[in-house]
């Protein structure tokens, strides 16, 4: 549209030019330049303009308008398509900035995602900024696991959508993008991760679709701001680096750091994995206490609950907090 604009007045300015430069060489020769083409005579059309504004109207507004009596170009023949023509060159403009395609490209996504541990808890983790002053009202981010499965009747679906659950029952998918965030979602019993180790991460080929929708807060017009990312593009065992920091009385944010992580420690087994075996693991421990206790429960019924019976169950339980 912006090409369209300028070439629409580089070649009215240059058709006006052309005409002033004509009239120049006419009154530098004294030439009175009538030249018959058949039944319309040049000659009248430089007589019928007179001044710079009228030559410079005439070519800004409608160029090639004749007067069906004269054959000539007049000034006030040219009032009805210059208004068209200006109206259509404002409404473009006024689309043009009215319009927020290029307000997304000031919301960023960071490069890679990651998968990391949180508060005991595995999650899939991004960061998303707004690189102008101005915010996004009423902000809402969501995200599709997409990827083929084969259902158990055996057919075939080439892109599955999942749901990826961001906050929307705790209210966290809505945002407040005043700084740089990292968007959280936990690997649940419900999550597409659940099942997906390090390996599965890395081999079985999926695609993460991320959608940030909000209203511009100058315009009150809808913008959506898109990414993805593949299976390859996840570090697993990885978190962002910080990139807000104090300085006096305010945080300020160190954009230089948006795509940056580090490595942490990390079991390389799905979360569903990690789960299981930290649930036998208390199987076993409880097992273990209930045998100790059983004995203890034994001696109490033998007649030893007294005052000594009650410190030496204390002392095997003791003993047996320490053997745990």
């Amino acid at each position: 549209m912006a090409k369209i604009f300028e070439k629409l007045k580089k070649k009215s300015w240059i058709f006006g030019w052309i005409w002033v430069l004509f009239d120049i060489i006419l009154d530098y020769l004294q030439v009175d330049a009538y030249f018959s083409a058949g039944d319309i005579v040049w000659g009248s059309i430089a007589a019928a303009l007179t001044g710079l504004c009228g030559l410079l109207f005439v070519a800004i507004a409608a160029h090639f308008f004749f007067n069906e009596d004269k054959k000539t170009i007049l000034t006030k023949n040219k009032c009805l398509l210059g208004t068209l023509v200006d109206a259509v060159l404002v409404g473009c403009i006024f689309i043009k900035i009215s319009k927020p395609k290029n307000r997304t490209d000031t919301l960023i996504f960071s490069e890679k995602a990651v998968i990391a541990q949180r508060d005991g808890k595995f999650g899939f983790m991004f960061r998303v900024g707004n690189l102008r002053n101005s915010l996004i009202v009423q902000c809402k981010i969501r995200a599709k696991f997409v990827r083929s499965r084969h259902t158990e009747e055996g057919e075939f679906i080439a892109l599955d959508q999942t749901d990826i659950n961001i906050g929307f029952d705790t209210g966290a998918d809505k945002l407040f993008l005043v700084t740089p965030l990292i968007v959280f979602h936990e690997i649940n019993e419900k999550s597409p991760f659940w099942d997906l180790s390090e390996a599965d991460i890395y081999n079985d080929p999926f695609e993460i679709i991320v959608i940030l929708e909000g209203i511009v807060e100058s315009t009150g017009m809808i913008c959506q701001a898109r990414t993805s990312y593949l299976n390859r593009e996840i570090q697993w065992g990885y978190r962002f680096m910080p990139m807000l920091f104090l300085d006096r009385h305010h945080f300020s944010a160190d954009h230089s750091m948006f795509h940056s992580t580090y490595e942490v420690r990390m079991p390389v087994y799905s979360a569903k994995q990690v789960l299981n075996q930290s649930g036998e693991k208390e199987g076993d421990q409880r097992k273990s206490g209930n045998r100790k206790t059983g004995r203890m429960a034994i001696g109490c019924d033998s007649g030893s609950c007294n005052s000594g019976g009650n410190n030496k169950i204390k002392s095997i339980d003791n003993i047996a907090a320490q053997e745990i």
